[in-house]
């Protein structure tokens, strides 16, 4: 096997309706991953991806896909969130051993907390990136979420923030007041010094395109 280009970790956040989840549907756009595993909390991205879809049977999405090396796209919708959620990322890391992967987790407030990250979830985020595993995180409350991801992004897309909380924590992070009207967002590159610029999503024939403030 060559060597694999290191994956990434970007984390989205933004209350609903700000645009936060458009941001990675115009990235999944553009870079059309070959190997996709989404974490579909509410049974909507699989449609929005092109996914496969597995509800609620955590085992059949193993079976599915425990030595699959092939090219998939496929989504999984929870009926049992955190222990679910535990077996979900250690499939994705498995997963992503064998070959680069995208895994896109939805709502990630739902299945992990401030205190402390699943074992599994520290472990993808953690060690995946060097097997070329590159994970998007899509959260309402940047308050609510493990401090594990937030040590280990690479990219910060800060969406309109409505709760006093979550808009301090934001300035608390990056220095600057997050965006105040929806689809408007800044974009943090960590490894650059948290390098900002700032964009605008707006709908062209049904796909969010990404328009840069100069």
């Amino acid at each position: 096997m060559g060597q694999r280009q290191d994956g990434k970790i970007v984390l989205s956040a933004g209350a609903s309706g700000s645009g936060k989840t458009s941001i990675i549907h115009n990235i999944i756009n553009q870079e059309k991953p070959k190997r996709l595993l989404v974490w579909d909390s509410d049974s909507q991205l699989s449609d929005l991806f092109g996914a496969e879809k597995i509800e609620e049977d955590i085992k059949q999405l193993g079976t599915r896909l425990i030595d699959e090396k092939s090219n998939f796209k496929t989504g999984f919708v929870s009926g049992n969130l955190k222990p679910d959620f535990a077996k979900f990322c250690t499939l994705a890391f498995h997963l992503g051993k064998m070959a680069p992967l995208t895994v896109i987790v939805e709502e990630l407030a739902d299945v992990t907390t401030p205190a402390k990250a699943p074992e599994s979830w520290g472990v993808l985020l953690r060690r995946g990136r060097k097997y070329g595993i590159s994970t998007y995180a899509v959260t309402q409350r940047i308050q609510e979420i493990d401090k594990t991801i937030v040590g280990n992004m690479a990219q910060f897309m800060v969406f309109q923030q409505i709760l006093d909380t979550d808009k301090d924590k934001i300035k608390k992070m990056t220095g600057y007041d997050a965006p105040t009207n929806p689809m408007e967002f800044i974009h943090y590159d960590i490894h650059n010094q948290w390098t900002r610029k700032y964009g605008k999503i707006v709908y062209k024939n049904n796909r969010p395109v990404v328009g840069w403030k100069k």
